[in-house]
């Protein structure tokens, strides 16, 4: 009896729950707007924690049987075909921001320390070849592109390691390429290096599956280890994720545990080793309300990936967000299998995982600044998706071309994203050349011994711009100054109204 009404009250609560988290999400985009964020916060909140308990107390404990599939070349082919077709423009917006600084690093072949934060010798190596061969900005954006559909490509074997079948997977990884978040890792080169780090610890992961008892893998993955470490710093995570696909796919032997323990010790030597050689660098503590905006800001900019600018915010961000919550509510009410609970489990902790290292200063801005801090949480997030969708399926056979047209939907939500969130780079890059000709025009500028400028903008519409690397900018076309205020007949302003340069009075 109590069983039976458990069966009752249980999806009875999820229902409330996730009816009550739509209501908000359309009062919140309302045109009188009454619903604040934390509400929607609080409620989302709500629905995941009682929605993985109802679906943990009431999945069944079949293991997944099923064959997993095994992509080939022909999709990565495919993927990067993809990712040139949804990231041509890119291949043409230049250099912003840091990316002056690494430039300069990479052409002198120096790949010490850009920063005292920042030790990540490998990509900017990567990008001394690519220079020293002839490449410019446009090759080392199509390096981009290539990594972000090679990324893609790995998140789509991860999942298939997580749930059966080809066709699903495979989404997985098409959803992951147009990931309305990916711009800022993907157009700006200095993105470079989530993108490598990604790539070296998704590559990690699938290394560590295979049972083979001969010391090669465990080789390989040290060597891959220690090549995302020196790619970003928040590569430390990798045994967490490596706990966590070892947990979904219920393969945790004693080798897989033994190499675990390996890297973990690499990371926490390497760790230590960082935090002695940046002790100048100061950062937020680690407080309450850090880890609430961990997890609030991190699922909130993946489940509302939108450019607060984009024309069609008020319709795109209310409608995604309600498929999202009847895929996910849906998940939550179906009696699955404890393989796809543990799935979808899985693909959450992994985003929270992904972002662990950054607790103290994680934040993504309502223009997508920052986006590029969840672009290794977006293949969980992708991953948590997935495993709802093969779950669904066999279970509402009927509901079938609803539920592919559901998916379809978000992946084609995907691929305007990605051009709408390409137009503030593109502003940007636009911006950038105004200000340049204009330096390079000034006799003024040109003559002084050292100029000094303010006014520079940061950022176009959350694309960086002269955030930093405004003197490497400027010295590329002759001119020598530093972007601060100055004084006497060298200190200048730049008027973005009149497109010039004007002398500040001494």
């Amino acid at each position: 009896m109590k069983a039976r009404r458990w069966g009752l009250l249980a999806p009875g609560l999820v229902i409330l729950l996730a009816g009550r988290l739509c209501y908000l999400v359309v009062r919140y985009h309302g045109p009188d707007g009454p619903v604040k964020r934390p509400h929607l916060e609080s409620a989302a909140l709500l629905l995941a924690l009682a929605g993985f308990l109802v679906r943990f107390a009431t999945d069944t404990r079949s293991s997944n049987a099923a064959s997993r599939s095994r992509s080939g070349f022909a999709l990565w082919l495919a993927l990067v075909a993809g990712a040139l077709a949804l990231y041509w423009p890119a291949l043409h917006i230049g250099l912003l921001s840091d990316d002056f600084i690494l430039f300069q690093h990479a052409s002198a072949w120096d790949v010490s320390q850009v920063a005292p934060q920042l030790f990540r010798p490998l990509p900017i190596f990567i990008w001394a070849i690519v220079l020293h061969v002839g490449g410019g900005p446009a090759t080392l954006h199509l390096v981009n592109i290539v990594l972000h559909a090679s990324n893609a490509y790995l998140a789509g074997r991860i999942v298939s390691g997580w749930v059966p079948g080809r066709w699903w997977p495979t989404t997985g990884a098409l959803l992951v390429l147009v990931a309305p978040l990916g711009p800022e890792a993907v157009v700006w080169s200095a993105g470079t290096f989530d993108l490598f780090a990604t790539l070296w610890l998704l590559s990690a992961v699938l290394i560590a599956r295979p049972s083979d008892s001969t010391a090669w893998p465990r080789l390989q993955l040290i060597a891959v280890s220690v090549a995302a470490l020196l790619s970003k710093e928040t590569a430390v995570v990798l045994p967490l994720l490596l706990l966590i696909d070892g947990w979904v796919r219920r393969s945790l032997s004693r080798r897989a545990v033994v190499d675990i323990a390996i890297v973990t010790t690499f990371m926490l030597v390497f760790a230590a080793i960082r935090v002695q050689s940046a002790t100048e660098v100061e950062t937020a503590g680690v407080t309450r309300y850090r880890v609430q905006r961990l997890v609030f800001d991190s699922f909130g900019a993946l489940a509302a990936p939108w450019h607060a600018d984009d024309p069609w915010i008020g319709v795109v961000r209310p409608v995604y967000a309600l498929c999202l919550i009847v895929l996910i509510g849906a998940f939550f009410l179906n009696r699955g299998p404890r393989w796809a609970s543990a799935a979808g489990l899985g693909g959450a902790v992994w985003v929270l995982a992904s972002i662990l290292p950054l607790v103290a200063f994680f934040h993504v801005g309502p223009q997508l600044e920052g986006a590029r801090y969840l672009y290794l949480g977006a293949c969980g997030w992708v991953a948590l998706l997935v495993s709802a969708a093969v779950d669904l399926e066999p279970r509402y056979p009927r509901a079938v071309v609803a539920l592919r047209g559901l998916v379809a939907a978000l992946i084609v939500a995907g691929v305007w994203g990605v051009r709408e969130h390409l137009r503030p780079w593109i502003h940007a890059a636009t911006a950038r050349d105004t200000v340049l000709a204009a330096a390079a025009a000034d006799e003024r500028l040109r003559t002084c011994a050292v100029a000094y400028v303010e006014g520079l903008p940061d950022a176009v519409e959350g694309a960086y711009l002269f955030a930093n690397g405004a003197r490497e900018a400027l010295a590329d076309v002759g001119v020598t100054a530093f972007a601060r205020p100055g004084s006497g007949d060298c200190a200048f302003r730049w008027d973005a109204v009149a497109t010039k340069f004007v002398s500040i009075d001494p």
